[in-house]
Parts: structure tokens; C-alpha cells; sequence
């Protein structure tokens, strides 16, 4: 009786245990609440839009401070271009240039 009990009991915390991990990775995946209305696509248009041109070599989602945004590495007349844009409004957060590459 008290093996079934042990069992009941262990069923249940594993159970739970599931049902708050597939949550957790639910609102990860959402971004957390915030909604992405930014695409893959639109973020790589803004991105070599603000460039003046180039190649998307890299474009990451990106959650830091609560904030979704798109991490995009461009690279154009030999210089490395990193912009960073709000997920959700499409905002430019930061654009970094880079020295020279050979």
C-alpha cells in the first residue's frame, strides 16, 4: 500500500513537473507576453535599408531586459554592420559599425 501510495505520489510531482516545463518553453517561445509583430523577412529589410545595401550574414531573435528584438549581422563595403531592431514596433535600438575587414 504505501509502494502504490510512493508511486501515486511521484506520478503527480512528474506531471506537474511537465505541465510547468511545456509553460515555461511556451512563454519563452512567445517572447514572454510581448507579441512579435516584426518578421524574419521585415527585420532583414530594415536592416540593409539602413545599411544602404549589403548581405545579411546572420539574423538571431534575441530577449534581453524583457525586450524581444532582432540582432542582425550585415556586412557591406567590407565593414561588419550589426542592427539591432525592436521586435515588436520595428524600431532601430542600435547600429554598430565595425573596423574594416580585409
Amino acid at each position: 500500500m504505501k509502494k502504490l501510495l510512493m508511486v501515486a505520489v511521484l506520478s503527480f510531482i512528474f506531471c506537474i513537473a511537465l505541465a510547468v516545463q511545456a509553460q515555461a518553453h511556451d512563454h519563452a517561445r512567445t517572447g514572454g507576453g510581448q507579441q512579435i509583430q516584426v518578421s524574419f523577412d521585415r527585420a532583414r529589410d530594415i536592416a540593409l535599408e539602413r545599411v544602404g545595401g549589403g548581405r545579411v550574414r546572420n539574423i538571431e531573435l534575441e530577449r534581453e531586459r524583457g525586450l524581444n528584438f532582432w540582432d542582425v549581422e550585415v556586412r557591406y563595403r567590407r565593414r561588419k554592420h550589426e542592427i539591432k531592431i525592436d521586435a515588436s514596433s520595428g524600431e532601430i535600438l542600435g547600429h554598430e559599425i565595425g573596423r574594416r575587414l580585409f
